[in-house]
């Protein structure tokens, strides 16, 4: 059994800077488990995927295909010896309700967590990974990363071993463990301060 994690502890939840640009920068940034929480990792991968792999993630279908609010939106995964960020980007004229309608998603993912629904973000995960790894030679990096931080080769047949076991509770467990409100900080730059977030959600 997988030791049990926990995030850092952070100093605030949000942050703004002013720019002089047209749009807004929300990056919304989830603290996550350190490396050797495989487990949880690979279902961060496939959540990150689900989220915000192409025109068909789920962000990109409610923030761009049905709202029109931003041109393009991107999740992604990242884990270090320690800890890890889960980020979602995004850039838009209307950063309120983006950030609104970025963390209705969140706050709505469980219900996309049933079995046939988890067996088909699984194998899109594992498809595009597999494909990546296929066709572009500069995919190795991550390879090499990966050796760095854990002082071997963790190979890509390893990888996909890890993201085939991921279960619909595993990721209900990380959705309730890590993607949460009071887990997630704010970051905005742009032309004016939008305010933070609410910790609970309405």
């Amino acid at each position: 059994n997988e030791q049990e994690a926990a995030p850092p502890k952070k100093p605030s939840n949000y942050f703004f800077e002013k720019r002089d640009i047209q749009e807004t920068y929300l990056h919304f940034n989830y603290l996550t488990a350190g490396l050797k929480f495989e487990e949880e990792n690979a279902a961060l991968d496939i959540l990150s995927d689900h989220l915000g792999l192409g025109m068909s993630g789920l962000l990109s279908q409610e923030l761009r295909e049905k709202k029109k609010l931003v041109y393009g939106v991107f999740a992604h995964a990242t884990k270090y010896s320690d800890a890890g960020v889960f980020n979602i980007n995004t850039s838009t004229k209307d950063p309120e309700k983006v950030r609104e309608t970025v963390l209705r998603v969140m706050n709505e993912l469980e219900k996309d967590f049933n079995k046939k629904a988890v067996e088909a973000m699984k194998m899109r995960t594992i498809n595009n990974y597999k494909l990546i790894n296929s066709v572009n030679p500069i995919s190795t990096r991550p390879l090499g990363e990966e050796f760095v931080l854990r002082n071997r080769m963790y190979t890509i047949d390893e990888h996909i071993s890890a993201l085939e076991k991921v279960t619909a509770d595993r990721l209900m467990e990380v959705t309730k463990k890590y993607l949460t409100p009071e887990n997630l900080f704010l970051v905005a730059l742009g032309p004016r301060d939008i305010g933070g977030f609410s910790l609970t959600f309405s």
